[in-house]
């Protein structure tokens, strides 16, 4: 899936997707181990929420190039 996804974008903006999937695939695994390790966890749309901040704090830092997110 993860290559037909990619196959979607132009080339210019496959590197932005590819970051954008390792920024979400992040956050998902951060929030994994604090429900497992810290027993604490946040609802679906807090941590969409929380993933939609760090895209911006990405995209202000200019780690997005030509990113239309």
């Amino acid at each position: 899936q993860y290559g037909d996804s990619r196959t979607c974008f132009r080339k210019c903006y496959r590197t932005n997707f590819d970051s954008a999937c390792l920024l979400i695939y992040w956050q998902i695994w951060k929030e994994r181990n604090a429900r497992v390790f810290d027993q604490r966890s946040r609802s679906p749309n807090q941590l969409a929420e929380a993933i939609k901040e760090e895209i911006l704090v990405w995209k202000e830092a200019g780690y997005f190039e030509n990113a239309v997110l």
